[in-house]
């Protein structure tokens, strides 16, 4: 896969943004991203995997003192999120156009993939660890009545044939059918998938 010289026909339509996301302005029930929620949200900490840890899942702002992305997720009325000490969900394989492995995939809120993260936080939200293969491209159904966003940590990510540098999201407004990402790096990219109900 090479870096892609012009977007595709019905591509859809991408909001770059650079980290922090503030309060109020995540994807959906996503509160916000990289920053400290304010009250009336929950604040969680997923720390990446990588060779030779799991993915974990963690309630509260923590400091793992690994690579880890503090997240809040709005608190829906009458619902109070269970709290946990912490969760590793398990891995999964992302198919690519050829049907090989383009990656691997741990889902910590919501569900997609066929897969369902291990906390019920009460809201129409999905989270997702991503790890792409060099090289690697692949298309997934997503759910319309979801905003979604991809915020890229590591590599050389196209969400919709826009470029993610890292440290930064692409949003995606609700109604979209399906995403497309690409990992056009000589190096697995590493990125998070957040996506939320929009009422």
């Amino acid at each position: 896969m090479t870096t892609p010289h012009e977007r595709r026909p019905g591509a859809a339509d991408v909001d770059v943004r650079p980290l922090p996301i503030p309060s109020h302005t995540g994807p959906g029930a996503w509160h916000s991203v990289g920053t400290v929620p304010d009250s009336g949200a929950t604040a969680i900490t997923w720390e990446f995997s990588d060779a030779s840890r799991p993915g974990v899942l963690y309630y509260g702002a923590q400091n793992t003192e690994c690579l880890s992305v503090l997240l809040g997720v709005d608190t829906p009325h009458n619902w109070r999120t269970p709290e946990f000490d912490q969760q590793t969900p398990e891995p999964f394989r992302l198919t690519s156009f050829n049907g090989v492995e383009a990656g691997t995939a741990r889902v910590f809120a919501g569900s997609i993939f066929g897969q369902t993260g291990p906390v019920d936080f009460g809201s129409g939200i999905l989270g997702a660890e991503l790890r792409i293969h060099p090289h690697e491209e692949f298309v997934f159904v997503i759910d319309q009545s979801y905003a979604h966003a991809l915020l890229a940590i590591t590599g050389d990510l196209f969400l919709e044939d826009i470029s993610l540098k890292p440290e930064t999201m692409g949003f995606v407004q609700e109604g979209t059918k399906t995403l497309h990402v690409i990992n056009a790096g000589e190096e697995t990219a590493l990125a998070v998938l957040l996506g939320g109900n929009v009422d």
